[in-house]
């Protein structure tokens, strides 16, 4: 990164001052940069390191240590309060993944759901009235039981295994997944 000053400061303090007259604007308005890419000191001094390279070190490795370790390096209220927001963003960032996964998940399984049942519909058609239909839902109920057993990471059982199987079965078989996919979520 290139720096913002020329100079080896990392910490510049501006004031507002009148154009004509020179005059400042005393304890109004005033800026200060920090440049971190300057910064580079390591732990072993953070117990003589001003209070601005202390920032500067928790700013630039907070996320290399523990709650506790931080606490030891930077005693202080401010170093602790500030400390336990950073802990507390990562948490919600963390849920955050596992609820929008959670909800992957269950829009997966609802798509799964509609694409098999479609699928034993159509297949079903084909094959004619009642023998079409009963093996058109038997052929649907097989594909959703893999479906599912492919949502959960399970091993897929095979067509001739599931085949064996009245059509009430593999609708219980079908019923039990989906509620350990919903129990999952």
């Amino acid at each position: 990164m290139r720096p913002l000053w020329p100079d080896l400061r990392m910490h510049h303090h501006f004031r507002l001052t009148e154009k004509e007259s020179g005059e400042a604007l005393q304890d109004a308005i005033e800026i200060h940069t920090v440049e971190l890419s300057k910064y580079n000191k390591d732990e072993r001094p953070l117990a003589q390191a001003s209070l601005l390279e202390q920032w500067c070190y928790w700013i630039k490795h907070s996320h290399e240590h523990s709650e506790e370790e931080l606490r030891e390096l930077l005693p202080g209220l401010a170093f602790l309060q500030a400390t336990r927001e950073l802990n507390a963003i990562r948490e919600i960032t963390e849920e955050r993944q596992m609820y929008d996964s959670r909800e992957k998940a269950a829009l997966d399984l609802q798509a799964g759901l509609i694409d098999a049942k479609e699928e034993g519909r159509e297949e079903g058609r084909e094959e004619g009235r009642e023998e079409g239909r009963y093996e058109g839902r038997e052929e649907g109920q097989i594909e959703l039981i893999q479906t599912l057993q492919e949502i959960l990471g399970e091993p897929v059982t095979e067509v001739n295994v599931l085949e064996g199987h009245a059509l009430e079965q593999l609708q219980a078989m079908a019923a039990d997944l989906r509620k350990r996919i919903l129990r999952r979520s």
